[in-house]
């Protein structure tokens, strides 16, 4: 049995601020994690902990990254959902869309 993809437009409007809320809490931490290193990380001890910051460096990134992969992924899907929605609505011969009331 196939599952039905059924667009809440609010459920998506709520993923999409928790997404991008973790974005930015991601490079928040970015921001602190090197801060941190600089501050409090003594230049001849950088080598021990250097597994321990890179690895958090490049999960925060990942996150961020995928927060933009999907928000454009979603963006270009949103456009060729909503011309295809509107090919064929017609409203003369000559080809002028039909306005509906909403369609900019």
């Amino acid at each position: 049995m196939a599952r039905e993809n059924i667009s809440d437009p609010l459920l998506n409007k709520e993923k999409h601020k928790n997404k991008r809320n973790m974005a930015w809490s991601s490079f928040a931490m970015i921001i602190i994690l090197v801060f941190f290193m600089l501050l409090y990380i003594p230049a001849e001890d950088v080598e021990s902990y250097d597994n321990i910051i890179t690895s958090a460096l490049y999960t925060f990134s990942a996150v961020i990254i995928g927060y933009m992969g999907t928000s454009t992924w979603d963006s270009v899907n949103y456009q060729k959902n909503r011309k295809k929605k509107y090919k064929d609505s017609y409203d003369d011969v000559d080809g002028n869309l039909y306005e509906e009331e909403g369609y900019e």
